[in-house]
């Protein structure tokens, strides 16, 4: 899959979970772990964001761009991954001319409910002739959360508390097998309800 990163991402897990809340869910009342709260949650949001997170989904709003060959090779039914679909922007096409040919937004329909979101074009609609590029066509988007919802601020602080409570790495000892299992059973049926099964066409 031929997908570049246009505009990284201006947030961060701070405008997610701010360093308050953390210390409220962890009851911590002292300000001498505001510095390791704060990255704490930067790298667990980090950690389920975009194209190497662990969720296969957009955190932080930020834009793409999903190349493609020929309309054969999308099926003239475009797959956008790494949701939530914000919006789509443009569809261009190198079809020889310049600047790129700018296929019009009333010549498809666009569904960023499910998986993926995605770009299905009307019947009859004559596209416009690409020339042969590895790169002929190209879907610009925006993705991400515009509201973050709750089980992920949930999940953010769950991942951010263990790591500020465990400064190495952690295994099952059989003394804290409560604690580890309750952290697991938090941990794992939030990232079921988030995580986006991996696929690639």
């Amino acid at each position: 899959m031929d997908l570049e990163v246009v505009t990284e991402p201006t947030q961060t897990g701070i405008d997610i979970v701010s360093v308050a809340e953390m210390k409220q869910h962890m009851r911590i009342t002292h300000s001498m772990l505001d510095d390791q709260i704060e990255a704490a949650i930067e790298e667990a949001a980090a950690s389920l964001h975009g194209r190497r997170g662990i969720l296969n989904r957009t955190i932080f709003p930020m834009r793409y761009v999903r190349y493609f060959s020929s309309w054969s090779a999308c099926r003239r039914t475009i797959k956008l991954p790494y949701p939530p679909l914000i919006d789509v922007v443009a569809i261009t096409v190198d079809d020889g001319g310049s600047p790129l040919t700018e296929v019009d937004t009333s010549d498809y329909l666009v569904r960023a409910q499910g998986i993926v979101g995605e770009i299905q074009f009307l019947s009859g609609v004559t596209l416009p002739t690409p020339v042969v590029s590895p790169r002929a066509i190209g879907v610009v988007y925006d993705a991400g959360y515009q509201e973050y919802p709750h089980n992920l601020r949930r999940l953010i602080k769950i991942i951010a508390a263990h790591n500020i409570e465990n400064t190495e790495a952690t295994i099952n000892e059989p003394r804290q097998m409560m604690i580890n299992r309750m952290v697991e059973l938090g941990y794992g049926w939030l990232l079921n309800q988030l995580r986006v099964p991996y696929w690639e066409d």
